[in-house]
């Protein structure tokens, strides 16, 4: 049996499809999409529940976000986005965090000044919605947790363990996602503020084991821009987002 697996996810035209550049024999790498893949590819290729083939590519890819379970066989998980290209082994990364018995492995996006620039930033430059932000910034309060809250959890790499409080967790997350978005064909698209919200109020007793960005921009992984084998340098997967959140934040929109 492998030790550990890669999951990744690829659904419609928004990203392309990125072979892993080294095959760790111990790994096992799994890809969930819609597209027809080559025979010779090095991924073990999944598709979503049918219930889900009319969602939009958000659901799709979040309901394996945070199921990871249903698509891989090994009880250590790397979730990771398709927009992440595997250079070598992560067996060292995969191993750090085993030994550490931590329960998850979550990338702490210190850039972000908090949830309310998240949602500015998504308003202004992804057509998020601004009755969207203002359900999700309600949701957040009722937890008991202010969306004045200095960073956020990134959604683009985590490690996960295959145990009853991460199942938990992921259970919650995708569930208050659907009840956000209104349909179970088209949830909530800003999973990361809804994550973090959870993790802080519900899972305070989650142990986990905290990673930057930096890992993805690293000799192990590249972040790449979509559909191009171009990477995100640090500075240019930093400096837009810097300078929106660094922007005075108009919270009145979330009141």
């Amino acid at each position: 049996m492998k030790k550990y697996s890669v999951l990744t996810f690829v659904f419609g035209n928004y990203e392309s499809i990125r072979e892993p550049k080294t095959v760790d024999p111990n790994c096992e790498y799994v890809l969930v999409t819609d597209k027809e893949m080559p025979v010779d590819t090095k991924w073990t290729v999944k598709r979503i529940p049918s219930y889900l083939n009319a969602a939009d590519g958000f659901t799709k890819s979040f309901y394996v976000r945070y199921h990871p379970f249903e698509f891989v066989t090994t009880d250590t998980c790397v979730v990771m986005d398709g927009s992440i290209q595997i250079n070598k082994s992560l067996w060292p990364i995969v191993h750090d965090f085993m030994i550490s018995n931590k329960d998850a492995c979550f990338s702490i996006n210190c850039t972000v000044q908090n949830s309310y620039s998240e949602f500015k930033y998504w308003m202004q430059h992804r057509n998020y919605p601004a009755k969207q932000a203002r359900k999700s910034v309600l949701f957040m309060r009722a937890l008991g947790y202010q969306p004045s809250y200095k960073g956020t959890i990134e959604a683009t790499f985590k490690i996960c363990r295959n145990t009853p409080i991460t199942t938990a967790l992921n259970t919650i997350v995708y569930s208050s996602l659907e009840k956000l978005g209104g349909s179970k064909l088209r949830v909530e698209r800003l999973d990361q503020t809804i994550l973090s919200a959870i993790v802080c109020t519900k899972f305070k007793h989650m142990s986990v084991y905290p990673v930057s960005r930096q890992i993805y921009q690293s000799s192990y992984m590249t972040w790449c821009k979509h559909h191009s084998n171009s990477c995100y340098t640090k500075d240019k997967a930093t400096v837009n987002k810097l300078y929106w959140h660094n922007l005075p934040c108009p919270v009145h929109i979330f009141s």
